[in-house]
């Protein structure tokens, strides 16, 4: 009885295997992902791929060698899936910050555009208006000009030429 409880032991550990098989089951779902899992796909999918899986390796009692090159094929395109998206994210990344880069130097060309057309109407309005009575009425002129209640020619020049100086300025900042 003991020899007999004892072969029905090692038969049964030798059998065992065989039924604990597992089922692996892969689709695609809409979005065109891949889906591995031992649980079945939701019901909308109609096309996948049910796999047998024996402790040992093998699928349905395929020999291990059999499987093993679709298992490493699957590795390398999901490794290359992963690769492509990290460079497709880097390439996202970059793009932003050349817009970013490229929004920020539009934004300060318009401010020096908008600072120098202000600096050249107040030369305009110089050359228009010599005499200083007209200034102090002329909002767009800074605070200095207004308080000047008049000047020369020569006071006015040297105004036109400081203003020119801060336009040059802003040129170069360009």
């Amino acid at each position: 009885m003991k020899r007999f409880t004892i072969t029905a032991i090692l038969i049964t550990l030798w059998v065992y295997p065989v039924f604990a098989e597992e089922t692996i089951y892969s689709w695609k779902d809409k979005n065109g992902i891949d889906h591995f899992g031992n649980q079945p796909p939701p019901e909308d999918v109609q096309h996948f791929k049910e796999t047998k899986v024996i402790p040992d390796g093998s699928t349905s009692g395929e020999p291990t060698d059999t499987l093993r090159p679709e298992y490493n094929e699957m590795v390398e395109n999901a490794a290359a899936e992963l690769q492509q998206n990290e460079i497709e994210t880097k390439q996202k990344e970059i793009e932003r910050a050349i817009q970013e880069k490229q929004k920020a130097e539009d934004d300060k060309k318009a401010k020096i555009d908008a600072k120098r057309k202000e600096l050249q109407d107040q030369i305009e309005y110089l050359k228009k208006h010599p005499f200083g009575r007209n200034i102090v009425n002329n909002p767009n002129l800074g605070n200095e000009s207004r308080k000047s209640r008049g000047f020369n020619m020569a006071a006015r020049n040297a105004q036109i030429a400081d203003i020119q100086k801060q336009i040059d300025e802003l040129d170069k900042q360009q």
